[in-house]
This record gives C-alpha cells, sequence and structure tokens, in this order.
C-alpha cells in the first residue's frame, strides 16, 4: 500500500476515533495498544495492523468496509470487479422491511401494530383458536 493511502486511511481512523467520542483509554484497551499510545497510533508512528482495523470496528460496530472505501478512495475508485463475485461470500443482510401501511406515529398505533403481530404469532404457533380470538377483537362493537 502506498503510503500516501496509508496516511489518508490512519486520518479517517483519526476521525472516527474522534467522532466516537471514547476516551482514549477506551480505545486503547479495544485496539490491544498500551496505555498512552494512542497518539502515536493516530499520527501513524505506530504500525497500523488489520488486527487494529478488526478491533476498531467491532468496538465503533461498524463495518471494515466503511474504513477501506473512506480511507482508500482511489484504490475504491479504480475497482473493475467485486472480490465477491470471484470466489463467493457471505450473503447480504437485507434491511427489514417496513410494515404495511408505514411505521406507527403514535404510540397507539404502536401499541396496535404490537398486538397484531403478538397475535399473529400466538396463532402461529397454536393454530386456529388465536385466529379466532383475534378476530373477535377485530370486530366492531354494533
Amino acid at each position: 500500500m502506498a503510503d500516501n493511502d496509508l496516511g489518508h486511511l490512519i486520518r479517517v481512523v483519526r476521525e472516527a476515533v474522534a467522532a466516537s467520542r471514547l476516551r482514549n483509554r477506551e480505545i486503547e484497551k479495544a485496539l490491544q495498544l498500551r496505555n498512552g499510545t494512542l497518539q502515536l497510533f493516530l499520527d501513524g508512528r505506530l504500525d497500523f495492523r488489520v488486527r487494529h482495523l478488526r478491533l476498531l470496528t467491532r468496538v465503533l460496530s461498524v463495518p471494515p468496509a466503511d474504513f477501506l472505501e473512506l480511507g482508500l478512495p482511489e484504490a475504491a475508485r479504480g475497482a473493475q470487479h467485486r472480490l465477491a463475485d470471484w470466489i463467493g461470500g457471505a450473503p447480504q443482510l437485507k434491511p427489514a422491511k417496513a410494515p404495511e401501511g408505514g411505521l406507527p406515529q403514535t404510540a397507539d398505533e404502536l401499541q396496535a401494530m404490537i398486538q397484531k403481530a403478538v397475535t399473529q404469532a400466538i396463532a402461529a404457533s397454536r393454530g386456529g383458536a388465536a385466529q379466532a380470538l383475534a378476530g373477535a377483537g377485530d370486530a366492531e362493537p354494533g
């Protein structure tokens, strides 16, 4: 990796650490660095290793790809292929589908959505008896 690329990646790491608002000692512990050495790491005076990236992504709860895409933009722009296309890869997680009718806007709508979900789950596990109860609850009073 070119020094310029590594420098840019380390700048992205530095910004991520600052944005995390975690204390230096927390980051050092997560990266398995000695106490007081975080600044040396962020200045590029300590070697940046893949294990550091892996540990940092764990403590920040972000995917490693975010660092590589932001930290190596020229490499990402110049890519013509995707590695997963060649070797296969882990199945992509699909975002949760929004419920029919959109997300609830009020506490009452949320409560109704939860009740419906629980009723459907009970119906699925118990069969028709729960469905009959659910149907009786849906009927409007006369």
